[in-house]
């Protein structure tokens, strides 16, 4: 017995639905390898960046040590400068005071003699001591001050 057309039909309409089928699930495979390997490429990409973010991340460290050796240094040294500091200004703040009166006898003495005080070279060199003292102590202090604030950060 023959197929009718009827049959004939109903048998075609089958294979193209199951072709269909096919066609669609090869291209299915086709988006899925598509995605697979952009989320390789991205999973590449996300592996270098991690490497130079490693590389970064250790010479973040090393930067952070030689800071922390500098910053220690920078410490020290100013301690010891500012130790030095302060024990030259306290020994020149006891001898100031000395000087000074001696400076002024001296003045009395050369004015009883009838002489100027200015033309007697000690006196002027004291004067002019005495004043550079008074700047290098301002200097000092200004130094301090910034150094304080350095380190108080």
């Amino acid at each position: 017995m023959k197929p009718t057309q009827e049959q004939i039909l109903n048998s075609l309409s089958k294979l193209i639905k199951e072709n269909k089928t096919e066609l669609q699930a090869e291209g299915k495979v086709k988006v899925e390898l598509g995605l697979v390997d952009d989320l390789t490429k991205a999973v590449n990409k996300i592996e270098k960046n991690n490497s130079n973010l490693r590389k970064e991340a250790q010479n973040l460290k090393k930067a952070e040590q030689t800071f922390e050796s500098t910053y220690q240094k920078a410490r020290d040294k100013t301690e010891d400068a500012f130790d030095k500091a302060l024990k030259d200004w306290d020994a020149a703040r006891e001898i100031i005071p000395n000087a000074a009166r001696d400076a002024r006898d001296i003045k009395i003495q050369a004015k009883e003699l009838g002489l100027d005080a200015k033309d007697i070279p000690i006196i002027n060199k004291f004067e002019e001591a005495e004043k550079e003292h008074d700047k290098v102590s301002d200097l000092i202090s200004t130094n301090l001050t910034r150094l304080r604030d350095i380190f108080a950060d």
